[in-house]
């Protein structure tokens, strides 16, 4: 534990599972086929950007995540806004920086959280307007 190996094997795992090759279909448009394969990212950057979509995906790290666009917060205030108990905060705090979703820093005692950028703030905007949408539709 900790040496790690785990680490190693969850990359593996991951590179592993988003450079799958797709199935040829032969009467695919070559052209189209070609502009389009030139459009998507790299699996590296795939991977990296389903990473964050799998972190948006639990409903205690979007909660947590939308209270951080208030503005930054301690572990407390995220504990009591989001109804959460502060072992399942700090649980998730630690994967969304992982993810560098957030940011953390130091006040005395204290840990206090924001949004990593306002691309995260963009991302939680746009994905609550479309399921705003969804549901209105």
């Amino acid at each position: 534990m900790g040496d790690g190996h785990d680490h190693d094997v969850d990359e593996e795992r991951k590179v592993h599972r988003c450079a799958q090759p797709g199935p040829f279909e032969e009467d695919a448009d070559a052209a189209l086929c070609e502009r389009v394969r030139d459009i998507i990212p790299d699996d590296r950057l795939v991977c990296q950007a389903t990473e964050i979509f799998a972190a948006l995906a639990d409903s205690t790290r979007f909660r947590v995540l939308t209270a951080l666009m208030e503005g930054p917060l301690r572990v407390g205030d995220l504990v009591s806004a989001c109804n959460v108990s502060q072992s399942a905060v700090s649980h998730q705090l630690r994967l969304l920086r992982d993810r560098d979703l957030v940011a953390s820093s130091r006040d005395g005692q204290s840990m206090i959280y924001s949004l990593s950028d306002d691309h995260v703030r963009t991302l939680l905007i746009v994905a609550v307007r479309h399921a705003d949408e969804r549901l209105e539709g």
